[in-house]
């Protein structure tokens, strides 16, 4: 596995955590790279589902919404935040 640098990362590549990385939020970790940019990167854990219920108000959506649809990790910046 290669390393790249910060300023090569573009928008939909994949992180994965490296070996060194032995507990908390990225072990084991594969993370969507969705937005890229001097200022910061935001991107979804994809291989790890939040244990949580989808919020009523998502529900609400109609053909949107799907009850059995799993909640994935965005990152521990802004964890009261949901992106659809």
């Amino acid at each position: 596995m290669q390393k790249i640098p910060y300023s090569e990362l573009k928008k939909g590549s994949f992180l994965i955590a490296s070996p060194e990385v032995n507990d908390g939020l990225f072990f084991r970790s594969v993370v969507l790279l969705c937005d890229q940019s001097p200022v910061g990167s935001f991107g979804i854990i994809i291989n790890k589902s939040l244990d949580m219920d989808v919020p009523e108000e998502m529900l609400n959506l109609g053909e949107l919404a799907d009850a059995n649809i799993s909640i994935r990790a965005g990152g521990p910046n802004q964890p009261n935040q949901i992106m659809l």
